[in-house]
C-alpha cells in the first residue's frame, strides 16, 4: 500500500498515543474543487460572498490497495457528486505541539 498525498504540505502520522510513524511528502498534485464565488452583499464595508462548490479533479491512477489523502473539502466534493471512493481519506484528528500549532495527525480518516 502507498499513500498518495493531494494535499500541498507534508502528511506527519502520529499513532493514538501521539507517536509519530511516518511522514507523507505531497506527491505534487493537489486534489482540488471547482469553486464559484458570489457577492451577496456590503455591511460596514465588508463584503460578504456564497461560495457553491463543483466538481472536484480526477483522482490520478494508483494501485488497487493505495490511497489517497485529500483535504475534507475534497472529500465531501466527491461525496456530492456521487463519487466516493473508498481509497479517499482526509487526515485524522489533529495532533498539536505545546503552542497549539497543528503538527499533524493520528492516522488517515474516512
Amino acid at each position: 500500500m502507498n499513500i498518495i498525498n493531494l494535499t500541498p504540505h507534508a502528511l506527519n502520522i502520529f499513532t493514538s498515543d501521539k507517536s509519530p510513524v511516518a511522514t507523507v511528502a505531497p506527491s505534487g498534485q493537489v486534489a482540488r474543487a471547482a469553486s464559484t464565488r458570489t457577492l451577496t452583499g456590503v455591511r460596514n464595508g465588508i463584503e460578504f460572498f456564497e461560495t457553491v462548490f463543483g466538481a472536484p479533479s480526477p483522482l490520478p491512477d494508483a494501485e488497487p490497495d493505495d490511497i489517497f489523502v485529500v483535504s475534507s473539502l475534497y472529500l465531501a466534493g466527491l461525496r456530492a457528486a456521487g463519487l466516493d471512493d473508498p481509497r479517499v481519506h482526509v487526515p485524522g484528528e489533529a495532533v498539536r505541539d505545546e503552542s497549539g500549532r497543528v503538527v499533524g495527525c493520528v492516522g488517515p480518516s474516512r
